[in-house]
């Protein structure tokens, strides 16, 4: 909502969780099963934002550049994590989540499982995090993955 006040915001942001929430007692659940939380931020493209590092990850070519490559190993490295490791899974996530992609498979796959809440009981009750977290650091390559030698990163 362009040039929106945060009480204005926050009012069609009030009304849209009544509107779900409407249709979920009109198909049969009970009050507080169907619901949705809305994030109100703002936004003024007249303002420059430096970004999160999300978005704005160093690039390969800058982590490869000779004049960059020890500065940003340093800012980068943590325990567990080496600066490459790091950045690597910085765009990972980026491109699975915050770019075209990402918006395609969030919109497609919010409900094809059955309801978010009922996902969430049987991942939280029965799913293996190791193991998932086991398969996110080969997609990523990274820890155990990572390929000896090698100098340049690949596309996935």
């Amino acid at each position: 909502m362009n040039r929106t006040s945060q009480d204005g915001a926050e009012r069609v942001a009030e009304a849209l969780r009544q509107g779900i929430e409407g249709v979920g007692r009109r198909l049969g659940y009970p009050l507080g099963a169907v619901t949705v939380s809305v994030g109100i931020a703002e936004f003024d493209p007249a303002v420059p934002s430096g970004g999160d590092l999300l978005v704005n990850a160093p690039t390969v070519g800058d982590f490869e550049h000779p004049d960059l490559h020890a500065a940003l190993g340093e800012a980068f490295e943590v325990p567990g994590f080496t600066a490459e490791d790091r950045l690597r899974l910085f765009h990972y996530v980026r491109d699975t989540t915050a770019d075209a992609y990402g918006g395609w498979a969030f919109v497609t796959g919010q409900l094809a499982g059955g309801g978010q809440h009922a996902q969430r009981i049987v991942t939280m009750r029965q799913y293996n995090m190791e193991h998932a977290k086991k398969i996110a650091r080969r997609a990523v390559g990274i820890g155990e993955f990572r390929k000896s030698g090698e100098e340049n990163w690949k596309p996935l």
